[in-house]
C-alpha cells in the first residue's frame, strides 16, 4: 500500500461545535435572566436610623426646695449613681446661721429672766402673806412673767424651724437611683421657691430608649413598628412604644422635630442589660418602616441620587 492510500484512509471529518455552544449559551442566558428576575423580585428593608439615649420609663422622682436659695456647692453630675439619704447639693446657709446664733442668744436672756423672775415671784408671794408688799406688786410680776414665757416658747419654736432650715439646706436624694436632670448645677446659681432642683430616677426602673424624628421621619413611622436598638456593642429588637403628638424645638440643635420613645422586646437579652445602663447612655436606633422589591430600592435610589448630583 502506497503513502498516499494510508493518508487517505486516514484523514479525521472535521468537528461541528457551533449547535452545542448555541445551546450552552442559550441556557446561561436563560439562568442570568431567571437570576435577575428573582433578584429583582426580592424585599429589602426600608428603615430609618436614627440616634437616642436610655432614659427611664418611669417617671423619676422630682426633688424641689421650698424656700429656695443660693447653691453653695454640687457634689453630684446628671448621670450618677445616688443612695437614698446622699447629699445632692447645699445652700448658702450664712443667713440661716446669723438667725440661729441670734434666736439662740435671745433665748439665752429669757431664759435667764425667767429665773429671776420665778424667784421674784416666789419671794413676793411670801411677802403678800406676810403683808408685807401689796399684791399689786405680785401681779405685776406675774405678768412680766409670763410674757417671758410666751417669749421662751417663740423663741423655742423659732429657734427648731431655723435648725430644720438648716437640716433642709442640705438637698438628699429620697431614693437609690440615677440623677437623670440637675437644674441647679453650679455654685451660687439662685434658685426660686418650689422650683425643681433635680430628677432622680429610681434603681431598676425599666429603661426605654428616647429619639427625635424630624417632620418627614415622623410621618412615616407608626406605633408599634419594629425597631432594632444597638447599644454598648450588641443589638436588640425593640418597638416604637410613644410619639409626641405636637411637633417642639428641640433647645440643643434649635431643630423642630417630634420626641419619641423606643422599647426593648421582653424576651431580649439586651433588655436586662439596658437596665443596668446608665441613664443619658448613647445607643443607634433602626426604625424598620417597611419593605419593597429591590427593583424599587435601586430605582429609588438611583432616582434620589440624580436629584442631589444632576
Amino acid at each position: 500500500m502506497s503513502n498516499s492510500d494510508h493518508s487517505k484512509k486516514m484523514t479525521v471529518p472535521p468537528i461541528d461545535i457551533r449547535a452545542p455552544l448555541t445551546v450552552a449559551a442559550a441556557a446561561m442566558l436563560i439562568y442570568s435572566a431567571v437570576a435577575i428576575s428573582a433578584a429583582s423580585m426580592t424585599r429589602v428593608e426600608t428603615s430609618i436610623k436614627v440616634a437616642g439615649k436610655v432614659v427611664s420609663g418611669e417617671k423619676p422622682d422630682v426633688i424641689r426646695h421650698t424656700k429656695g436659695g443660693t447653691i453653695a456647692e454640687v457634689r453630684v453630675v446628671e448621670g450618677q449613681s445616688v443612695n437614698a439619704g446622699d447629699v445632692l447639693l447645699a445652700f448658702d446657709t450664712t443667713a440661716i446661721d446669723q438667725q440661729l446664733a441670734s434666736l439662740k442668744s435671745q433665748s439665752e436672756a429669757v431664759d435667764k429672766q425667767l429665773d429671776v423672775l420665778a424667784a421674784e415671784v416666789a419671794t413676793s408671794m411670801d411677802l403678800v402673806k406676810r403683808k408685807m408688799i401689796s399684791s399689786d406688786r405680785l401681779k405685776d410680776l406675774n405678768k412680766q412673767l409670763a410674757t417671758a414665757s410666751a417669749d421662751a416658747a417663740r423663741l423655742t419654736s423659732e429657734i427648731t424651724q431655723s435648725e430644720a432650715d438648716l437640716e433642709k439646706a442640705a438637698v438628699r436624694s429620697p431614693i437609690s437611683g440615677r440623677v437623670v436632670t440637675l437644674s441647679a448645677s453650679s455654685r451660687g446659681a439662685i434658685v426660686l421657691p418650689e422650683s425643681n432642683l433635680a430628677e432622680i430616677a429610681p434603681d431598676g426602673a425599666k429603661k426605654v430608649v428616647s429619639v427625635r424624628l424630624s417632620p418627614e421621619q415622623s410621618g412615616v413611622v407608626e406605633l408599634g413598628m419594629p425597631a432594632r436598638i444597638a447599644l454598648a456593642g450588641h443589638t436588640a429588637a425593640a418597638s416604637l412604644v410613644w410619639k409626641s403628638a405636637e411637633r417642639s424645638t428641640d433647645q440643643r440643635t434649635g431643630e423642630a422635630g417630634y420626641a419619641a420613645r423606643v422599647e426593648f422586646d421582653q424576651l431580649e437579652k439586651l433588655a436586662s442589660q439596658a437596665t443596668a445602663a446608665p441613664v443619658h447612655s448613647h445607643a443607634d436606633v433602626t426604625l424598620i418602616t417597611g419593605q419593597r422589591q429591590l427593583w424599587q430600592h435601586l430605582i429609588t435610589t438611583r432616582l434620589a441620587a440624580s436629584e442631589a448630583h444632576p
